[in-house]
């Protein structure tokens, strides 16, 4: 909680400070795709929303309402650690910071070390400019990972 309490007081205070004139650079430029509103359906058929946009130029916030609750989520880049960040927040109070974010040709992979041991991956593919689909998937320590959730979301043009 304190972690990402210290997330979402850092981007309160960079936005204002003036950092939404900043250039982006192209590791933020990679993340454009995802500016828009996407509708999406589970394998259940349950249907919700996300909205993505940019917080100043150096962010990308991702609001989603889903048939289990809001979500919230703000991605960027960290230059000098030379890795993608992401906090995420859930409506069930759950939130956290994934201890490794990759991108690589529109594939964006989530992972959380589970404390208990194993690990969650989360994995986003772009489809086209206009569909991703993702994949929630946890593995047990030493195990094979086994599919938790899986979704479409096609932009609302």
């Amino acid at each position: 909680m304190k972690r990402a309490l210290s997330v979402l007081l850092v981007l309160s205070l960079l936005v204002p400070l003036g950092l939404q004139g900043q250039e982006r650079s192209p590791e933020l430029q990679a993340l454009d795709y995802w500016v828009g509103e996407w509708t999406g359906t589970d394998t259940e058929g349950s249907m919700g929303t996300i909205v993505c946009k940019w917080l100043g130029n150096s962010f990308v916030q991702c609001e989603g309402d889903s048939p289990d609750g809001p979500v919230l989520w703000v991605m960027g880049y960290d230059a000098t650690e030379g890795a993608y960040t992401t906090a995420f927040f859930f409506g069930n109070g759950e939130n956290g910071a994934f201890d490794t974010v990759t991108l690589q040709d529109g594939t964006m992979t989530w992972l959380i070390n589970i404390p208990t041991g194993g690990q969650f991956r989360g994995t986003w593919v772009l489809e086209s400019q206009d569909v991703m689909t993702y994949k929630g998937e946890v593995a047990e320590e030493g195990g094979d990972y086994v599919v938790q959730a899986e979704l479409r979301v096609t932009r609302i043009k």
